[in-house]
């Protein structure tokens, strides 16, 4: 059948071959760059925006938590609101995430997802107002706190201060009724040996002196009279007078008796008995009152010291206490308040002991009110330490809604990358078949076009040679005509090409920015942590601090005084070995007559022994406040201690928070990347169809020439019709072609 079509038929078969192969290719081109275009606009118009609003969703859900934990940890109100500034950044998210639901048909995990994060943002607002209502009561819950720890505190220093008072207003009011005793002791000790020494040479002048030397008790006494409180001591002061003018009158009337022109020895003998006996009397009382004294001194320093210290325990004690609230509040741990409750218990055996020795009124008012003030503290720990829980359990479940909020975003994030990595190797796969569809198409019109020229150019060879030109211009024309066809199509394949490179590198900046994105996640749940390890407790260590340093002066002051107290016993003792030497020569030199002065020696050694005894006293005073300041020096090493914790925890987050910063700016960049991405791939899909139209356009130019051609043929027939064996023979050549 082939072997008797015409020429003119022949090259209108051939040339519609050409045609439609090359409209085959432009419409596959065309449908599959349909294809490309919709799953494009599918990444940009759901995919894409599910990423985007995904991690806004869980970008304002980790700050909204880390917000919520340094309010959680500080209570400061600026956390507060920057939680409820991201939750307000949240709501609209989820909003947005809605709108895309909605408009979206690709997007299936969405609307359930959705649903989780708005009942647990519901949830997570609800335990944000009920965090703050807890953080309000937990603030008023300290602020009462600090006002009992300050009372109490207040208390204790009022009672301490008033001991110390008091000790030394008691110290001061022994040392001058003793060193009263010591002038009235001096006195009589004067006045009986110039007695004896009167006695011993007659010279009564003497006499007279020794009575002037007892004039000075009267004044002693009044001295220390507004001092002396107890009856028995106003008692002896008044019989020291008394014995004193007892034995001035017997003096006076042993001078009178013994002036006389003729003296009555006998009377002298009795007025000399009752002298030696006023005497005895005299120095007996004194040294009753002068050992009352020193006793008195001791155990009134003994039970001053006692009470200072224990004033000083329970300050120590209340200290301890504060100390640890205050590291439990720098460690988030209120569990530690309870290592409180053995401070306190040792508080109250230290006040019944103190009440036990406090006889006076205002000082067992003072020691009442401490007590009830540290019972307040107490109470108001405990108070707090539920709070504080209570708050914290708040915290855990506030954690497990923005977990179930994080979750959600991931899983809304994960679909969201799923899908565009399905969606860029569908894409990839339109390339690649739109390439090879391109490939088989050209080699199999190049095998047409082959073998239509092959046609041709024989039907042509046997042709009238005026139409060879014709015909020739025509194949020139034809040609020309196919290598346009070629050239839109391999410009065609270079658009598919360079189509699926765009997509390629579009898939490896969608895995980056998943890669990315779980960067994000870690760095955040480190911030998370970090977060958890900061304190706001160094205006109060300082303060601690400042209080330790008043303690340790405190207890500097009280050893210096101490030391004040040795210095002045010294002394003591120091006169009266002296007022001992003195009598032991005078004893010696009276010889019988002296035996009294052999017992104001004992008795002044005995003074020297109670004196000894109470420079050992004021030795423990000083190894007292030596433990003290050992004390002041421990606390304000622990504070220290808190301090340094702090400052690093400060600065582990504020590393890893700058960490996030980094690799969320990194985040935008990939995000930027991609949209370029996108934007070469739309221009490759405009280029490729407009190489489509120009192979339309050559098909056009292909069909014009085979009309013109078609004209050539008529012609040659109208010349090979002309002539009968011209016929016969086109005839014969038609057939053969």
């Amino acid at each position: 059948m082939k072997l008797k079509m015409s020429l003119g038929a022949k090259i209108g078969f051939g040339f519609g071959v050409v045609i439609a192969i090359s409209a085959i290719m432009g419409f596959v081109a065309n449908q599959q760059m349909k294809s490309v275009q919709q799953q494009s606009t599918i990444l940009a118009d759901e995919f894409m925006p599910e990423v985007i609003v995904a991690a806004k969703m869980r970008g304002a859900t980790n700050r909204a938590m880390y917000a919520m934990r340094g309010f959680g940890l500080s209570l400061k109100p600026n956390y507060l609101q920057q939680a409820k500034s991201e939750l307000s950044e949240l709501r609209s998210a989820l909003s947005e995430a809605e709108k895309l639901d909605l408009k979206s048909a690709h997007l299936c995990k969405l609307g359930k997802q959705l649903e989780v994060s708005r009942s647990s943002l519901i949830q997570y607002e609800g335990l944000v107002d009920q965090t703050q209502q807890a953080a309000t009561e937990l603030s008023q819950l300290r602020t009462e706190l600090d006002a009992a720890a300050k009372i109490y505190m207040q208390n204790t220093e009022d009672f301490l201060t008033g001991q110390q008072n008091k000790f030394q207003t008691d110290l001061d009011e022994r040392l001058r009724k003793i060193s009263a005793g010591d002038a009235m002791q001096d006195a009589a000790s004067a006045a009986r040996i110039l007695n004896f020494k009167a006695q011993a040479t007659e010279n009564w002048s003497l006499m007279e002196d020794a009575i002037k030397a007892l004039d000075s008790i009267p004044e002693s006494r009044a001295k220390i009279i507004d001092i002396t409180r107890k009856p028995k001591d106003i008692e002896s002061l008044q019989s020291l007078v008394t014995s004193a003018s007892v034995y001035q009158d017997q003096m006076q009337k042993f001078i009178s008796e013994v002036e006389k022109p003729a003296s009555d020895t006998g009377r002298l003998n009795e007025i000399r008995g009752h002298m030696d006996a006023a005497a005895a009397n005299y120095v007996n009382t004194i040294e009753a009152f002068v050992s009352n004294q020193a006793s008195a001194l001791e155990s009134d320093m003994r039970d001053r010291v006692k009470k200072i210290r224990l004033a000083g325990d329970i300050r120590n004690q209340a200290n301890q206490a504060r100390v640890t609230a205050f590291k439990a509040q720098a460690l988030d741990q209120p569990s530690m308040i309870d290592d409180t409750e053995r401070y306190f218990a040792s508080l109250d055996q230290l006040f019944t002991e103190l009440d036990a020795i406090s006889i006076d009124p205002i000082d067992k008012e003072r020691i009442a009110k401490t007590k009830s003030a540290a019972n307040d503290y107490e109470q108001s720990l405990k108070s707090v330490k539920v709070e504080w829980e209570a708050l914290q359990r708040l915290g855990k479940s506030r954690d497990k809604s923005g977990k179930a909020l994080i979750a959600a975003s991931k899983t809304i994030a994960e679909a969201a990358v799923d899908n565009t990595q399905l969606t860029v190797g569908e894409l990839n796969d339109v390339a690649v078949r739109a390439g090879a569809v391109n490939l088989v198409g050209q080699v199999i019109a190049a095998i047409i076009g082959l073998g239509v020229a092959m046609m041709i150019t024989i039907g042509i060879t046997r042709a009238v040679r005026f139409v060879i030109a014709g015909l020739t211009n025509g194949a020139d024309e034809v040609r020309s005509a196919s290598g346009s066809v070629s050239s839109s199509s391999r410009d065609l394949a270079e658009g598919a090409n360079q189509q699926a490179s765009s997509l390629a590198e579009v898939n490896a900046s969608l895995t980056e920015i998943l890669s990315m994105t779980k960067f994000n996640a870690e760095h955040a749940s480190n911030a998370e942590n970090a977060a958890e390890n900061a304190s706001s407790a160094v205006g109060r260590g300082k303060e601690a601090i400042g209080r330790m340093s008043e303690t340790i002066d405190k207890i500097k002051n009280s050893a210096h005084e101490s030391a004040g107290i040795i210095g002045t016993i010294d002394r003591l003792a120091a006169q009266t070995n002296l007022l001992a030497l003195n009598a032991a020569v005078e004893a010696a030199r009276a010889g019988e007559a002296g035996e009294g002065f052999s017992v104001v020696a004992e008795e002044v050694r005995v003074l020297a022994q109670r004196s000894a005894e109470a420079a050992s006293i004021s030795a423990g005073l000083i190894a007292d406040a030596q433990t003290f300041a050992k004390q002041g020096v421990e606390v304000s090493s622990e504070v220290e201690s808190l301090l340094e914790n702090i400052v690093q925890s400060v600065e582990e987050v504020t590393s890893v928070v700058r960490k996030v910063a980094s690799d969320s700016q990194e985040q935008s960049h990939c995000i930027e990347k991609v949209s370029k991405e996108l934007s070469q791939m739309d221009q490759m899909t405009h280029t490729t169809a407009n190489s489509a139209q120009e192979s339309a356009t050559a098909a056009v130019q292909l069909t014009a020439q085979a009309s013109e051609l078609s004209n050539m043929v008529d012609s040659l027939i109208a010349i090979v019709g002309s002539n009968a064996q011209s016929s016969g023979n086109a005839k014969q050549t038609t057939a053969k072609v």
